[in-house]
């Protein structure tokens, strides 16, 4: 009985470790608990966000007026980009929780993706901003809270670049 007692246990232990971590460290890059209607606020993951961007909130948003080939810092390639009431109407240092901004990007005269931040909890660190890309149809997709990718080059708004937290156009 103890041989069978200990071989359970073993046997359960590292499941339940890898199951609790499955549960605290997965599910909030591709689950949404957002509000799915908001016209102001995109939700989070890829399932809730891309009907989210083909019902098509962000245009009613502050928007450049035309696409523009990237900036000389941009990843993203010829985009229009869109800002949230709270990403347009705030002013310098840390932008406020909701503050959302969504880039269509272009090939030619046609959109063929988006990338869409939005900051979902105080203070300025990368952790603090939700990111999501994609391009094309099938293509791969950026979907996490504070998304190395994105992370990395985003840290550099407002470092002799233009900008500030994480935003480098904030469209008013």
């Amino acid at each position: 009985m103890r041989t069978e007692t200990g071989v359970r246990q073993w046997y359960w232990w590292p499941l339940c470790v890898l199951g609790l971590t499955a549960l605290s460290c997965g599910g909030s890059e591709t689950q949404s608990i957002d509000d799915l209607n908001s016209p102001q606020t995109p939700p989070r993951g890829a399932a809730a966000i891309e009907p989210w961007i083909a019902q098509g909130f962000y245009r009613s948003w502050k928007c450049e007026p035309a696409p523009h080939p990237a900036s000389p810092f941009g990843a993203h390639g010829d985009n229009r980009v869109c800002s949230n009431d709270l990403l347009s109407a705030a002013g310098p240092g840390e932008f406020p929780v909701g503050a959302a901004s969504v880039k269509e990007i272009y090939s030619g005269p046609n959109v063929v993706g988006f990338s869409v931040s939005r900051h979902t909890a105080a203070g300025t660190s990368g952790s603090t901003w939700y990111w999501y890309e994609r391009i094309g149809q099938d293509g791969g997709a950026t979907d996490a809270q504070g998304a190395r990718v994105c992370v990395g080059c985003h840290s550099q708004a407002g470092n002799n670049r233009p900008g500030h937290d994480y935003v480098y156009t904030q469209v008013r």
